[in-house]
């Protein structure tokens, strides 16, 4: 018996090793957009101000395998103003977080405002002054921008970098 008892124990333990930190799941930002998360997000609203105007914003975030995942939808009383408020986001979000090493590029978004898209990696600090890396993706459809942020400790395992492409790649519009 005891064999069999210590066979089943290491078995669970393995198979517990095996279970997966993230736990993807389509989430919908209203109205229309579509992304893959990796845990379940809380929900937060607010208004800010844009561009000079009160725009509401919600936010999903959560916290899964050490890494912060944040997705925020910006509904703008104008889609001409959406290229500059872009701008104004991914700027302040490199403000905030100090950012250093950023390595950008222009993504194609299949459905997204022409000359919106933006992603890049970049090192940071939080503002209790610790280090982060961090993958941020701000795109605009429309009058809603979006901004999906990932942020990770210097110490993440690599894996993390894998699965915040993957992230920042879900975000989808339903044709």
């Amino acid at each position: 018996m005891r064999p069999a008892y210590l066979t089943l124990s290491c078995a669970a333990l393995a198979l517990a090793a095996c279970t997966p930190t993230l736990d993807w799941r389509a989430v919908r930002l209203e109205p229309d957009a579509l992304l893959q998360f990796p845990c379940k997000p809380d929900a937060h609203e607010r208004t800010l101000e844009l561009e000079g105007q009160l725009v509401p914003a919600r936010m999903l975030v959560c916290d899964a395998a050490g890494v912060t995942w944040s997705a925020t939808q910006f509904t703008l009383p104008d889609p001409v103003v959406a290229t500059a408020t872009v701008d104004k986001l991914r700027l302040g979000l490199l403000d905030n977080l100090k950012a250093s090493g950023v390595q950008a590029m222009t993504p194609e978004v299949p459905g997204a405002t022409p000359g919106t898209p933006w992603r890049a990696a970049m090192d940071g600090q939080r503002p209790d002054g610790s280090a982060l890396q961090a993958r941020a993706l701000f795109v605009a459809r429309g009058a809603r921008v979006y901004q999906l942020v990932v942020l990770a400790p210097p110490a993440s395992d690599a894996a993390w970098k894998a699965a915040a492409q993957e992230f920042l790649d879900g975000l989808r519009w339903p044709v």
